[in-house]
């Protein structure tokens, strides 16, 4: 029973750990109004992504990271 128990809590840890609540979201924007938004497990590449998904709007304006969370 106990070995059934904490399989169980296991089994519930991990998936709340995997879901996209512990994501990060992340925006880009430019000084021409583009925009871009990013969402992955790694920070980095949430910004990543954003900064590409703006730059492919901006015309070659520059994109900057306005927030992520």
């Amino acid at each position: 029973m106990r070995v059934a128990l904490k399989a169980s809590l296991v089994l519930v840890a991990l998936t709340f750990a995997t879901t996209n609540a512990n994501a990060w979201f992340c925006t880009a924007e430019s000084k021409n109004g583009a925009s871009g938004t990013g969402f992955h497990f790694f920070k980095n590449e949430s910004e990543k992504a954003a900064l590409s998904e703006c730059r492919s709007h901006s015309r070659g304006q520059r994109c900057r990271i306005t927030s992520c969370w």
